[in-house]
């Protein structure tokens, strides 16, 4: 009789935990029907001079050999895929809607794309090693606080209020990190990565070289992980004084090469030309940290909620993920230490005075959300009562401030930019003028 009245309990947390996930899907989606266009994305999708030259020369050959600067250098697929999906999708769209509303419908439904991939992403690492577990369910609990479309000052925005910064941070990150995840889980269950099959191994090269040419940030995460991974090989053969190269270690090594090139190539970037000097930039980033560390204190949160999670579970952390856990936590705080650090880097943009930016920080963000919702998870399913009560009530409390905070800043702001393209679809085909009621809206600029 208990059993059944636990089972009976579960089932209905776990009804009540799907209705909450649907309606924050819904409100999900009513923000990102509600945000403007924006970024560029009329130069890109018809370009102009300016962003011409990403689509005659992908890869920077021309780039390089004749010193050219032009916009977006190293994001090819990117650009590619948002001329294509904003060319098709509407068109698709418009047997069921109006021409104006199947813009922002396709902008929608592929950020709620973006977003879904991130959160069965996220649940896939909370439960890498939980095959047999009835308690998965709680997984989905753990991921709440941070299902966010804009929140504490943008910093767990993975997705982005634009389209146009949906295909070029978002939408890349979200494949990098399933790129990533036969790794990881191979590395965890201490199996054997893509079941060493070389055709496995042929697609992930191709994958992982389509990302490093759709994203800025991408080559610079992927360096920084191949670079950690090269250190521990080379531990390791220290101390078994000996070296076997795997097809794993071929792989890295020619995307590490692609990358150093996407990198350099990224030099030519035509938004860096007017760089400020390398010291200038270290001292933006110093007032980074303010900004988004201490003044809108999201992500300091998740750190702090995460070590006394750590400390709630004591000797329980060595269990999780069969042992694995510290080792790749510590890989995690390095990553995390040496890509903050090596953003100066990359350049400067007027638009990002603090060189941080929601978008900078995603990979920070990310594995900020996996570590403060895995440690919930595993205090929820591996620890005694007490500690299951003070993780519920540090996460309820949590929960409440980053939906408030997320309702506070999340706001509505395609009015006008709707208005107008409504004007101007309404307008007589004869009318060769249109005088336009709203200034100011980027659909205009």
């Amino acid at each position: 009789m208990p059993n059944k009245s636990i089972n009976k309990i579960s089932t209905l947390l776990l009804i009540v935990l799907c209705l909450f996930m649907l309606l924050d899907l819904g409100f999900s989606f009513k923000e990102f029907h509600g945000h403007a266009l924006g970024g560029d994305l009329i130069p890109l999708i018809l370009p102009d001079d300016i962003n011409a030259p990403i689509l005659s020369d992908p890869f920077g050959l021309k780039a390089l050999s004749k010193k050219e600067y032009h916009p977006n250098i190293n994001r090819y697929f990117c650009v590619a895929s948002l001329q294509a999906y904003m060319k098709k999708m509407p068109l698709f769209l418009q047997y069921f809607t109006n021409p104006v509303d199947s813009l922002y419908l396709s902008s929608s439904l592929f950020r709620i794309g973006i977003y879904l991939g991130f959160i069965f992403f996220m649940y896939r690492i909370i439960t890498l090693n939980q095959n047999k577990s009835k308690l998965k369910w709680i997984a989905l609990f753990s991921l709440l606080p941070f299902l966010q479309i804009k929140g504490v000052n943008s910093c767990f925005d993975f997705v982005g209020e634009s389209i146009v910064y949906a295909f070029f941070y978002g939408f890349p990150m979200v494949l990098f990190c399933f790129f990533i995840f036969p790794f990881l889980k191979a590395y965890v269950r201490k199996e054997v990565a893509l079941n060493n099959k070389v055709y496995r191994y042929l697609i992930h090269f191709i994958w992982g070289f389509c990302l490093l040419f759709s994203s800025a940030i991408i080559p610079p995460i992927l360096l920084i992980i191949i670079g950690l991974y090269g250190l521990l090989r080379m531990r390791n053969s220290i101390k078994t004084s000996r070296i076997i190269w795997t097809k794993k270690d071929s792989l890295f090594a020619a995307l590490f090469c692609v990358a150093m090139y996407s990198l350099i190539l990224g030099g030519y970037n035509s938004e860096s030309a007017n760089a400020i000097p390398i010291l200038d930039r270290y001292s933006r980033l110093i007032s980074g940290f303010y900004e988004y560390f201490i003044k809108q204190p999201s992500l300091l949160i998740s750190w702090l909620l995460s070590i006394i999670l750590y400390k709630l579970m004591g000797e329980k952390v060595d269990g999780i993920w069969d042992g694995k856990f510290k080792s790749v936590l510590l890989l995690g705080i390095a990553f995390s230490m040496i890509y903050i650090f090596s953003l100066p880097l990359g350049g400067f943009r007027e638009y990002r005075p603090y060189i941080l930016r929601n978008d900078t920080l995603i990979p920070v963000s990310i594995f900020s959300w996996g570590l403060v919702s895995l440690l919930f998870y595993y205090t929820m399913t591996h620890t005694k009562n007490k500690v299951q009560k003070a993780s519920i009530t540090l996460f309820v409390l949590a929960s409440m401030y980053f939906s408030l905070t997320e309702i506070n800043t999340s706001k509505t702001t395609k009015t006008c930019e709707r208005d107008i393209l409504y004007q101007v679809a309404e307008c007589p085909a004869d009318q060769n003028i249109i005088y336009i009621k709203k200034e100011g809206c980027p659909v205009i600029d």
